[in-house]
């Protein structure tokens, strides 16, 4: 994965990219993930619900299978995290679709995202006039495996050869915990959350009981009358 961009989908798994929104890569990345989850989801699954759980345990609380917690190494300085600190949530998030961390690219780790081939764009995107441009490099990769994918989070190195920055750990992970945080990484976020289509997204709004709801027309009126109320007052 090389995730640089000119003029930020696992820690890579980091990228350095400045100026760009994070709005579209947050968009990039949910409908590859849309886009992409039909193929993924025809693979049948065999991980069992205790595999799932326990390389849940790993992602989300930095947890092995041993009850130990898990190291991330940074580097040849001796940088390091443990246990919920080394969790993979804390940068990819509890949907594994990423987020920016300054002008660093935290990018999405979903089943669509690290195990399926990316669909081309549509149409070409419009570029600013004499800017270098690199896509996202996840739209572009080679689709992960369960050996690629473990070279990655041992020894920092995407599918293409391209070393991650420091800001992704190296985890030694044996290959029980291996298999348990891959089997856990093929069904996340592989089904959209409810609400979510390929082509739409529903909002609800939830009020409480016994909270009196106006109108924006009455909302308005009083507003005028608050500040009529003021200016009197001044």
């Amino acid at each position: 994965m090389n995730w640089r961009m000119s003029g930020r989908g696992a820690h890579s798994f980091w990228p350095n990219a400045r100026g760009v929104r994070r709005g579209a890569f947050l968009g990039v990345a949910l409908l590859a993930a849309l886009k992409t989850a039909p193929g993924v989801l025809g693979q049948t699954s065999t991980s069992s619900p205790e595999l799932i759980e326990k390389g849940r345990l790993i992602y989300e609380a930095g947890q092995l299978g041993s009850g130990e917690p898990l190291m991330g190494h940074r580097g040849e300085d001796g940088i390091a995290a443990k246990g919920r600190a080394a969790a993979c949530i804390n940068c990819h998030q509890k949907s594994g679709f990423g987020l920016f961390e300054a002008a660093n690219l935290v990018p999405p780790v979903t089943g669509p995202s690290l195990f399926a081939e990316a669909e081309p764009r549509a149409q070409e995107t419009r570029r600013a006039k004499g800017v270098e441009h690199q896509e996202f490099a996840f739209r572009t990769r080679p689709p992960y495996d369960a050996l690629t994918l473990a070279t990655a989070l041992r020894e920092g190195l995407s599918p293409t050869g391209y070393r991650f920055q420091y800001l992704m750990p190296r985890y030694a992970l044996n290959d029980s915990d291996m298999a348990a945080l891959t089997a856990y990484l093929r069904q996340l976020s592989q089904q959209p959350s409810p609400g979510i289509d390929s082509t739409s997204a529903h909002f609800a709004t939830v009020i409480a009981p016994r909270v009196k709801h106006d109108p924006p027309s009455v909302r308005a009126r009083a507003r005028r009358k608050s500040r009529c109320r003021a200016g009197r007052s001044v």
